[in-house]
C-alpha cells in the first residue's frame, strides 16, 4: 500500500489463525491484494457521506459528531487497549 510517499507491506502469510488481520486505508492509496494460498479473505468496501441542502449546518450528526455514531463506542475501546496497534503499526 503506497500514500503521500509511504509504502507499507502487510505480509499475513504466518498469521496466527485465531486472531484477526486487518488493514484499513484511504481509497486513493495505490494498493496490490496478493492470492490467498490458504484461509480467507474478506473485504469490505464502503463510502462514507453526508446529504445536507447546501448551506445548511450539521448539527448532532455522526460525521461531527463522532459519539453520535453507533461504532463509535466499540471503537474506542478497541483504540484504548494497549496490544492495538502495539507493534509500531500505522495509525
Amino acid at each position: 500500500m503506497s500514500h503521500n510517499g509511504h509504502s507499507t507491506f502487510f505480509d499475513w502469510s504466518n498469521a496466527n489463525p485465531t486472531t484477526i488481520e486487518w488493514a484499513a486505508f484511504y481509497s486513493d492509496c495505490e494498493h496490490e491484494v496478493l492470492q490467498v494460498e490458504s484461509g480467507h479473505r474478506v473485504t469490505l468496501t464502503y463510502n462514507l457521506y453526508v446529504s445536507e441542502h447546501v448551506g445548511s449546518v450539521l448539527q448532532n450528526h455522526p460525521v461531527t459528531n463522532p459519539e453520535l455514531s453507533p461504532l463509535h463506542e466499540g471503537a474506542k475501546l478497541v483504540l484504548e487497549q494497549r496490544a492495538f496497534l502495539a507493534n509500531g503499526e500505522i495509525k
